[in-house]
């Protein structure tokens, strides 16, 4: 309108004003997920382990998909099931081998598979068992992530 003098709102932020942190926040929204390290930093087990779990979780072990990302020799097949190896998701959880190993571990230790175990694939490994933790007792979140650690590297 005429007569009316211009404003400059920040709309990153709910108060409109600008600072350095909303900036840089906004900077990278988007682009990564915010990583619940501890999940793994916290749990009941070995370093090795956890650092295994780590990096299984960011998608990083040299599963075919990254073997073949870098053109490296790889095999096509999963050598457990002998379908497509995908991600770290199917050797970790998907895989009908691992899969087993999870339902027979999971009632050795008293959780319930049809609460923990996914019905539909998930996108990530790390999205999986976030939400798998989160149906777990605040009580045993650290136990079963420590199972799910162990799991992970046994399978």
């Amino acid at each position: 309108m005429p007569g009316t003098p211009d404003t400059i709102i920040w709309r990153w932020t709910a108060s409109g004003v600008y600072s350095t942190r909303s900036a840089y926040r906004i900077q990278f929204s988007g682009f990564y997920r915010a990583f619940r390290g501890d999940l793994i930093w916290k749990a009941h087990t070995e370093n090795k382990c956890k650092v295994f779990a780590w990096i299984m979780a960011r998608e990083k072990s040299l599963t075919a998909d990254n073997l073949q990302k870098k053109g490296w020799p790889h095999q096509e097949r999963c050598t457990l099931c002998n379908g497509s190896l995908k991600k770290c998701l199917h050797l970790a959880l998907l895989c009908p081998f691992s899969r087993l190993v999870w339902e027979q571990i999971l009632r050795w230790e008293n959780f319930d598979t049809g609460q923990v175990l996914p019905t539909t694939e998930p996108a990530y490994l790390l999205t999986w068992w976030e939400k798998a933790q989160s149906r777990i007792d605040k009580n045993d979140r650290r136990r079963f992530n420590g199972l799910v650690i162990y799991t992970i590297w046994n399978v």
